[in-house]
């Protein structure tokens, strides 16, 4: 069985499904609409939310300088070090580096589902919309009930 972790997930599936039967297109395209809209799944970038924890985002931001600096990080759970490479430390430092803006977008909240990230149980997702002088990326935090983060990581829109 597949579990899905929020909407963005569920949309990315879909779309993928549609790709591999392009004989069928119509037909996916439909039923892709039908349950996007089934499921109230926004379609396209969305617009930031307020930001009721602004302590929070300047946390994962400083989070992120961390991890580029490679300095050591409390809010981050053990196993995630070990994951973050030299290389991604790179990119972080290169995509920080041009910092325009750090913005949260919103929180999937995933209490009610059975959700873990590297063997802990996540919470929420909260997303951010992170642009640079070279583009714009999507960050996804996976966290613990404590605002612990079990787990990051970004896409081009």
């Amino acid at each position: 069985m597949l579990r899905l972790c929020g909407s963005r997930a569920l949309a990315a599936v879909l779309l993928v499904l549609a790709a591999a039967a392009p004989a069928r297109a119509d037909a996916t395209d439909d039923y892709i609409k039908v349950e996007m809209e089934r499921r109230q799944i926004p379609v396209g970038p969305q617009k930031p939310q307020a930001d009721a924890e602004p302590a929070l985002t300047a946390r994962l931001r400083k989070l992120l300088q961390h991890v580029a600096k490679n300095e050591p990080d409390a809010t981050v759970l053990p196993p995630l070090v070990s994951y973050i490479s030299p290389v991604g430390r790179a990119l972080t430092a290169e995509r920080l580096a041009t910092l325009k803006s750090f913005t949260f977008v919103s929180c999937d909240d995933a209490q009610a589902r059975a959700v873990e990230r590297l063997g802990a149980r996540v919470s929420r997702v909260c997303h951010y919309r992170m642009v640079n002088a070279e583009e714009t990326r999507y960050y996804s935090f996976w966290l613990t009930a404590d605002n612990t983060v079990a787990d990051f990581w970004s896409s081009t829109e």
